[in-house]
């Protein structure tokens, strides 16, 4: 902290979460080294509400009317500075020195090398679809017009919509939100309704 002063101490949100925070200390610190830019002009040396430009611009191209992913020209890496040597014109992914051993490679989770190097076995566990049971995506990315049910185990339904009797491998687990007894659901409760 400057001075030791603890007003001096705040913090600032990552992403769209309240959870993830960090100080703005190690933000100040790590701005010294990965000098924060523009989200308008993509600029090093100042941020978005000091930028004299009105309309926002391609990161790649530095010309208005798309963003860097749409871009029609070569990907730049003049004004990208390395996360790995410290230095501008090219990214952490293309940098020749060796890697330092700060880097944590997001595919194992380990440090001393990147992703794209590594041996292990891609991706974490494996992520099952719950609306077709696929594997590698989750239901938001399913492209599948067949939906799976959880009760039966069959195609073409969902849980709620289930007909069968034994309600699939997992019925005796569920109990009854009108009788509060296992073994069976509230849409096949024999309960009176009040």
């Amino acid at each position: 902290m400057a001075g030791g002063r603890w007003h001096d101490l705040k913090i600032f949100i990552v992403g769209n979460t309240s959870s993830l925070i960090r100080p703005v200390k190690e933000f100040r610190e790590m701005s010294v080294v990965f000098p924060r830019t523009c989200y308008k002009c993509g600029q090093v040396g100042h941020f978005a509400d000091a930028c004299q430009e009105t309309e926002r611009l391609c990161y790649n191209c530095k010309q208005p009317g798309h963003e860097s992913g749409e871009c029609p020209e070569p990907k730049q890496t003049t004004q990208k500075q390395c996360y790995n040597c410290k230095q501008t014109g090219h990214v952490q992914s293309e940098c020749s020195e060796p890697v330092r051993p700060v880097s944590k490679c997001y595919n194992c989770g380990k440090i001393g090398h990147l992703a794209k190097g590594c041996s292990a076995a891609r991706g974490g566990p494996k992520v099952t679809c719950h609306k077709c049971g696929g594997l590698n995506h989750f239901a938001r990315d399913c492209q599948s017009g067949v939906v799976k049910c959880y009760a039966c185990g069959k195609t073409g339904h969902i849980s709620k919509e289930c007909t069968s009797a034994s309600g699939g491998s997992n019925f005796n687990t569920k109990t009854c939100y009108k009788c509060g007894e296992s073994g069976h659901i509230s849409k096949f409760c024999e309960m009176d309704s009040e």
